[in-house]
């Protein structure tokens, strides 16, 4: 699977398989108040952040992708000339730079008898779900006038790894589990393609010096958002 989102055995407290030998014991407490400190918030964890750059609305993800893929074609004409034993290469371009990663999204998961979602302050999972689904399509002006040719484009942001402008171009869901009295949705994978969007040459030596760190991206602060977008909540 690319980018398979990680489970949520990884982060119940105390929830170990495999353990054997006289140091299970010890190494099932370690790992006990290791993850409960990380749930609590006492470890930092970044997470990927995703930007509508149309609304400016920013969302995180529920848990990092365990993996991801990334993907990059570098096409050329290839020249026929006789008698030669080769062929020569004439570049045209490099493909825009492809993403793919796999969310898991989980409202169920409990310290306890409290919600992991209350202890993070996390929005509910069918708002990732929803922000998502929202880069697929082009955004209304007024009374449903299309104010541009395209839907919205996104900055995804996962600190130290990737920061660079993106598109969604697939996304699917994989919805595993439903509440038992409402049918609502409980837990689910999200599947999305990104592709790079750019509106500037990129060179050589940029992707040599800074990655998948796109060079003049930054990502906005949540005071700037505030202020930029008033009182709506993010």
């Amino acid at each position: 699977m690319e980018g398979e989102g990680i489970r949520p055995e990884a982060f119940i407290p105390g929830k170990l398989t495999g353990l054997a030998g006289k140091n299970a014991g010890a190494r099932s407490r370690t790992f006990r108040q290791v993850g409960l400190g990380f749930l609590l918030g006492r470890t930092p964890l970044k997470r990927v952040t995703l930007t509508n750059l149309n609304s400016l609305e920013s969302l995180k993800a529920q848990f990092n992708p365990n993996q991801y893929r990334e993907q990059l074609a570098v096409n050329y004409e290839r020249n026929d000339i006789r008698g030669l034993p080769h062929q020569p290469l004439d570049y045209n371009n490099t493909s825009n730079h492809q993403i793919f990663m796999d969310f898991y999204a989980d409202s169920g998961m409990q310290v306890g008898a409290v919600p992991i979602a209350s202890i993070f302050n996390r929005p509910k999972i069918d708002e990732f779900k929803n922000f998502l689904m929202a880069l697929c399509y082009p955004p209304a002006q007024g009374s449903g006038v299309i104010a541009n040719a395209g839907p919205p484009r996104c900055l995804l942001n996962w600190p130290n790894a990737l920061v660079m402008h993106v598109a969604v171009t697939s996304l699917s869901f994989n919805n595993q589990r439903f509440d038992w009295k409402d049918s609502s949705i409980t837990a689910y994978v999200a599947r999305v393609s990104f592709e790079e969007v750019r509106d500037q040459r990129l060179t050589s030596e940029e992707v040599r010096s800074s990655g998948t760190v796109r060079p003049g991206i930054e990502a906005p602060s949540q005071s700037f958002l505030r202020n930029l977008l008033g009182s709506r909540a993010l």
